[in-house]
């Protein structure tokens, strides 16, 4: 009987190990899904932070840029050469696409076009 009692108690401890095992798996499980989740949130909102920040510069430049000589010049200055960078990049790549881009409302038009098929506006002195 010694021998059956022995390997009782071993499958009782295996079977206890198991248990343990599965708790503990359980729980790190739901820690890692709680700890993705709450990291999911948190990334969500600094976006929607990071696009706050973004519309308010945008309302603050768009006060300051006409403002002469203000504290934040420099900075205005080199917002304004990086739109006109972008500009002329945008531009450009319309021109290989072989259209034009109204200055008014942004549509592309074919180079050769005098109006903007959008609103309207002349692009006769547009390239």
């Amino acid at each position: 009987m010694s021998i059956l009692d022995d390997m009782q108690r071993t499958l009782n401890d295996f079977g206890d190990n198991m248990i343990q095992f599965g708790h503990t798996a359980a729980v790190q499980t739901k820690q890692f899904a709680d700890t993705a989740r709450l990291g999911a949130k948190a990334a969500d909102k600094k976006r929607v932070l990071n696009q706050q920040y973004a519309e308010l510069g945008e309302a603050v430049f768009a006060k300051l840029r006409a403002v002469p000589d203000n504290e934040y010049q420099d900075l205005i200055d080199k917002i304004k050469k990086t739109q006109l960078e972008i500009k002329d990049l945008e531009d450009q790549a319309a021109a290989v696409k072989g259209v034009k881009r109204c200055p008014e409302c942004g549509a592309q038009n074919p180079l050769d076009a005098d109006y903007c098929c959008k609103c309207g506006r002349s692009l006769q002195d547009e390239v």
